[in-house]
């Protein structure tokens, strides 16, 4: 098993030009930063899906999928569509 700490330092150092102490743990580390984004939003999924309206339309609509807000107003993320205006 190669120890990944020099090329990391090497790398470190060439992104920030600054020296980096770089060793190898023991245990279990903490999940990355993706990771703790994916539980994040894994948790808001369960408690969106868990909310008594959209279990009622799941189960009415066992075929439905939620499309995920994109952040901006007024859009769903993979639509163009704007539901809340009429064309």
């Amino acid at each position: 098993n190669e120890d990944p700490a020099p090329d990391l330092r090497d790398a470190l150092r060439k992104l920030t030009g600054e020296r980096w102490h770089v060793e190898r743990g023991t245990g279990d580390g903490l999940p990355s930063l993706r990771e703790a984004a994916d539980t994040v939003k894994a948790e808001a999924a369960r408690r969106v899906r868990s909310a008594p309206l959209v279990a009622a339309a799941f189960a009415a609509f066992p075929h439905a999928e939620l499309i995920e807000d994109d952040g901006r107003p007024g859009t769903l993320s993979g639509s163009d569509r704007n539901w809340s205006k009429h064309a």
